[in-house]
């Protein structure tokens, strides 16, 4: 698609129109196009043909937004200008393999057993001994390139505060009893909707080389906890060469009041097959069609890989979970996640399923703009995304509710004893989905 065709017919169709009326006239127009997958020329003979901005923006709006209400069109749609830099765009490897070129190494950690480790695995790296990972940082400003070179260097680094994190709820969900252990920064697979590439301020993937320290830091904490490990990385995507598993198992299998969750998109579960499981220890797998995953989580293990792995780990006796999140909508999207759950009853034993979450996709208003510039593409964003009532860019409350029920009812008819629950959505949600809230930790335990 040509954007600068839309903005030169933009201005010359519409020459009194203001720079901001005219940006909400081309964000509408590329937007219709892009997911009416259609031409400029197409939509040219259909306009109103007339000069009243409200009428244009109008029309627009509704062959954009058709599900949604006038008023909802108007005072929840985004429209903020469009900015592409080509050289943003994503550019998949058709063989991809984490091999970084770079690996730096803070002086405080030059002899840990990670740094070594990993030195010897890349042993064609370059190595680079740093003062600190934020000294070096700090000297310059970091972008979407930045981003999408990030899996050529590796820190390996002494994490001295953010061993443990509160669940990163949003503002007025329903809390989800989930704390996080930060055994790193950043994801060598390339999620579409990742919210990892709304924050540009790191140039590489970090890996702590104290995580004893953060087992020290978990002592001090009083009475049944949930933790997991898949916010700011994946799992498991690099355990082959962090093996965090290890240290983690041994941990919490010692700690029967916490709940450790290992979540991945990944099939690398070699390590986690050398442990003798323990109760607390659950390892899970977001899911989404096979069409998803080809079109949105580019390297991640596919569908029959994933569960694959997850058959493994429950014959070796691990409680397992199971995140549809996020559920994207699109036509015959119904189908699509009906077939997962089905395949999901057929290949894993019911009662080794500890929970399964479901949850929409949903998005920081700043990452849509990313998304755009890495993946102009992918068609996630065609759906009708307004902002909702955390000021997330969220599929319209009546659809979604419509998105639950159908997934529940075909989850209860399949696995009908399996808990679910929700990811960030409202206490309204809930309720009107019938869902019973995780208002406590007793919700997660067995």
């Amino acid at each position: 698609m040509n954007l600068s065709e839309i903005e030169i017919f933009t201005a010359h169709t519409y020459p009194r129109f203001g720079q901001n009326k005219k940006n909400e006239i081309v964000r509408l127009l590329y937007e219709t196009i892009k997911r009416e997958k259609c031409s400029l020329k197409e939509i040219i003979p259909v306009l109103p043909q007339t000069k009243h901005f409200s009428t244009i923006k109008n029309f627009l709006l509704k062959i954009r937004y058709p599900h949604l209400s006038k008023k909802e069109r108007f005072t929840n749609v985004l429209l903020t200008p469009i900015k592409m830099h080509p050289e943003y765009v994503f550019k998949p490897h058709p063989y991809f393999h984490f091999t970084p070129n770079h690996i730096y190494i803070e002086k405080a950690v030059i002899r840990s057993s990670l740094s070594l480790r990993v030195q010897s695995l890349f042993p064609h790296a370059e190595a680079h001994e740093i003062t600190t990972y934020k000294d070096h940082v700090s000297k310059q400003a970091y972008s979407v390139l930045n981003y999408n070179k990030r899996r050529e260097d590796i820190f390996i680094i002494k994490e001295n505060f953010s061993y443990h994190l509160n669940c990163p709820c949003s503002t007025d969900a329903v809390c989800c009893q989930y704390d996080i252990l930060n055994i790193g920064y950043g994801c060598p697979y390339d999620c579409s909707y990742c919210f990892l590439q709304g924050y540009t301020n790191s140039p590489g993937i970090l890996l702590p080389a104290n995580i004893h320290a953060f087992f020290n830091e978990l002592n001090m904490i009083r009475g049944y906890r949930r933790f997991g490990s898949g916010q700011f990385t994946d799992s498991l995507a690099l355990d082959h060469i962090s093996s965090y598993s290890q240290d983690i198992i041994d941990y919490f299998k010692n700690k029967p009041e916490f709940i450790f969750e290992f979540k991945t998109k990944s099939d690398n579960v070699n390590l986690l097959l050398k442990k003798q499981p323990s109760k607390n220890i659950i390892v899970s797998w977001s899911l989404n069609p096979e069409n998803i995953i080809n079109q949105s989580e580019w390297y991640t293990a596919p569908l029959k890989n994933r569960f694959s792995a997850a058959q493994a780990c429950q014959e070796k006796g691990y409680g397992l979970g199971f995140h549809f999140d996020p559920i994207i909508h699109y036509p015959n999207w119904d189908r699509d996640y009906h077939e997962v759950i089905q395949l999901l009853s057929e290949k894993i034993d019911p009662e080794q399923i500890r929970w399964i979450s479901l949850g929409c996709l949903r998005m920081p208003v700043k990452l849509k703009s990313v998304i755009e510039n890495r993946f102009p593409q992918d068609p996630i964003l065609n759906g009708e995304l307004l902002t909702d009532f955390d000021e997330k860019l969220r599929y319209h409350p009546r659809l979604r509710k419509m998105i639950y029920e159908k997934m529940v009812i075909w989850l209860k008819n399949l696995l009908p004893d399996v808990k679910i629950y929700l990811c960030m959505e409202s206490h309204q949600m809930y309720k009107e989905c019938g869902i019973p809230l995780p208002e406590n930790l007793y919700f997660f335990l067995r």
